[in-house]
């Protein structure tokens, strides 16, 4: 069997998924960011992974962008596996009628609570919720090498109540995010979305030292005289916000003064994923 991950990651929890799920397989890792730039993507694998933060209750824009350039995956056993922060939404719903649209099939869909990375849950053990992740992936890791179709909900009542307040949840976050990009009520949720880094503002502490650029996996931040500026394609990650060494970066996507990096993640090694089209990286990572 010759699998492939791809993975996209802003603070590590992916990232962590994804590493331990190619670990055990064994499996190839890839990063969706540098794979995204070509007009078609192609595995030789026939086992393929997808592991995605859900971002407001769906899919980030770079997987469905990542997911429309799969090419020739018809037949091929198609794996996901959404890390959530308070629930999978309609992310795999989502994922899957793509995949579809591209002749592929979703065999497994798996959802990982992980700890929350844009606001403060006072409630949170996260310890307890890395114990519980490394159970799931072992379980994941068990169905994927013996090709099982299968579904492992996190909570399915609380997934299908996420499914029908969806709308209404959307409405809320476009109405906040017209409020901070300044646009139209015509502009799509999606867009606005990259579009949110112009709340971005840079505190007079920062030295310039351009961490954020570096750390940002989309290089969707520019320095200029030595401070960053956004381009407007954020996928919202919170990489820039979290890496800041002197935290000298205020958004208004999430709530300020709150920040986490997934633990068995370095900063060396979410740099140097950056530096390859599709490398399996270091020991640790965002």
């Amino acid at each position: 069997m010759k699998a492939e991950i791809y993975y996209f990651s802003g603070t590590g929890n992916s990232l962590q998924i994804a590493k331990e799920i190619a670990t055990k397989l064994p499996a190839k890792l890839t990063s969706i960011p540098d794979v995204c730039k070509s007009e078609k993507i192609k595995s030789d694998a026939s086992v393929i992974g997808i592991v995605f933060p859900v971002y407001y209750g769906n899919l980030p824009n770079i997987i469905r962008e990542f997911s429309k350039k799969l090419d020739l995956i018809e037949g091929k056993y198609i794996f996901v596996v959404a890390n959530f922060g308070g629930g999978a939404g309609v992310s795999i719903r989502e994922i899957s009628k793509i995949i579809i649209s591209k002749n592929g099939k979703i065999s497994a869909k798996f959802a990982i609570q992980m700890p929350q990375n844009s606001w403060l849950k006072t409630w949170e053990n996260r310890e307890k919720l890395f114990e519980k992740c490394k159970l799931k992936i072992e379980k994941i890791c068990k169905s994927v090498s013996s090709l099982k179709k299968v579904r492992i909900h996190s909570n399915i009542i609380f997934d299908l109540l996420q499914i029908t307040i969806q709308p209404l949840f959307d409405h809320l976050v476009k109405s906040h995010f017209i409020k901070i990009t300044k646009e139209s009520k015509q502009v799509p949720l999606q867009k606005l979305i990259y579009l949110t880094d112009r709340s971005f503002i840079v505190k007079e502490n920062c030295d310039g030292c351009g961490l954020c650029s570096k750390v940002c996996p989309t290089n969707n931040i520019k320095m200029e005289n030595s401070t960053p500026t956004w381009l407007h394609r954020c996928e919202n990650c919170l990489a820039c916000y979290n890496f800041c060494p002197k935290k000298s970066i205020k958004v208004g996507i999430m709530q300020n003064d709150f920040y986490y990096l997934n633990p068995a993640i370095k900063l060396s090694d979410f740099i140097k994923k950056k530096s390859n089209n599709s490398a399996i990286l270091g020991d640790h990572l965002n």
